[in-house]
């Protein structure tokens, strides 16, 4: 009778942490292992291809004080994380959240913390293109062929003047321009098009 009585008292303890108990996913873009402070929490890039639930489940129970920190593997960089410590300036991320608060999520997953890696080949540019208005199709044409040819995280702004003397714009803005007749103007928007 008291091994039964310890085994009901053991499931519903069990039962009233999970009930308090959320989850945080780890997820992990590209190669590295997230590592946390306390070692109960880490998941590492393999742990991750296969799903591991310390990976996927990431269970929490009472307050959450925890600080990671991001891995990168051999030919690999933190790039950032996304989702949660995202103006972070270095590879840790760390949460201190009341129990109280976990418990308000019991049974549900949170959004996931990811940290993004990026091989140490460069796959893209921020791109800046200054110039005449001729000269759009050929920024324009710059998004669409960069990832062809393998510049995955290109990125670029357009800034253009069409008209001798007017000041460059930024495309996809509204500006007020053009000579003023009788006290009017005109907006125009720049969206970039030939």
């Amino acid at each position: 009778m008291g091994t039964l009585r310890l085994r009901r008292l053991a499931v519903t303890l069990a039962v009233g942490l999970l009930a308090a108990a959320c989850s945080q996913p780890i997820e992990i873009i590209g190669q590295g292992d997230v590592v946390s402070e306390s070692g109960a929490r880490d998941c590492s890039f393999e742990d991750h291809q296969t799903g591991a639930p310390n990976c996927t489940d990431n269970v929490i129970t009472g307050a959450y004080d925890e600080t990671y920190r991001a891995e990168a593997r051999p030919g690999w960089h933190f790039h950032r994380w996304a989702s949660y410590c995202t103006e972070a300036t270095d590879n840790t991320c760390s949460f201190d959240i009341s129990a109280d608060v976990v418990a308000q999520a019991f049974g549900q997953s949170v959004p996931p913390l990811v940290a993004v890696f990026r091989p140490d080949v460069v796959t893209g540019f921020d791109s800046l293109f200054i110039g005449h208005s001729f000269f759009v199709p050929f920024a324009d044409g710059m998004a669409i062929h960069a990832p062809d040819a393998g510049f995955t995280d290109h990125t670029q702004s357009v800034v253009f003047s069409g008209v001798r003397r007017e000041r460059p714009r930024r495309c996809g803005t509204t500006r007020r321009s053009g000579r003023r007749s009788r006290g009017s103007s005109r907006a125009v928007t720049s969206n970039c098009s030939a």
